[in-house]
């Protein structure tokens, strides 16, 4: 299992990678919607995804869907294997 310094590293770089990923969707954007989802997913060695679900809803489901998208459009992601 990961610890301290190497976790926070792999989790930054998951985060950036997503956050990169990320389109607010327009019709939220319209209706002036924010949220947040809270996703959940498998990291293989090779940065590949699996069992992506929404575990928490944002309360509207194109930010919600939109968070999934990011999550699967930022796989695979690079350097996992340095980290597990």
């Amino acid at each position: 299992a990961l610890k301290g310094a190497r976790m926070t590293e792999l989790i930054a770089l998951l985060h950036a990678a997503i956050q990169k990923a990320q389109r607010y969707p327009a019709s939220a954007q319209e209706l002036a919607r924010e949220g947040r989802a809270t996703v959940s997913f498998v990291l293989a060695v090779n940065g590949e995804v699996s069992d992506l679900r929404l575990i928490h809803s944002s309360g509207t489901g194109s930010l919600d869907h939109a968070a999934l998208a990011a999550v699967a459009d930022a796989a695979p992601f690079g350097h996992v294997s340095n980290y597990l």
